[in-house]
């Protein structure tokens, strides 16, 4: 068991990285289908929410990566844009 800790303490800040590039693969499928589907914000909360929590778990990142893919899916239509006062774009 000592082994383990030892091991685990070494290679802590790879471990870190490691789990950090898990969440941002997963990632990154549901930001480009936003990207793509006209839905940029929810996919980079669904991008910054994988990445966050890999480093709790590379399995809750895969969960919540397929939670907001299917969240973009969903969701029809693009976002509005955006317009200032005299209700011309920006």
């Amino acid at each position: 068991m000592e082994d383990y800790q030892q091991l685990y303490r070494e290679y802590f800040y790879y471990i870190i990285i490691g789990q950090l590039l898990v969440g941002l693969i997963f990632g990154l499928i549901p930001f480009l289908l936003g990207v793509k589907r006209g839905k940029r914000n929810l996919g980079l909360i669904g991008l910054a929410a994988s990445v966050i929590t890999a480093v709790i778990s590379p399995i809750i990142s895969i969960i919540v990566a397929i939670i907001f893919t299917v969240l973009v899916i969903r969701k029809s239509g693009t976002e509005p844009p955006v317009v200032n006062s005299d209700n011309q774009p920006l």
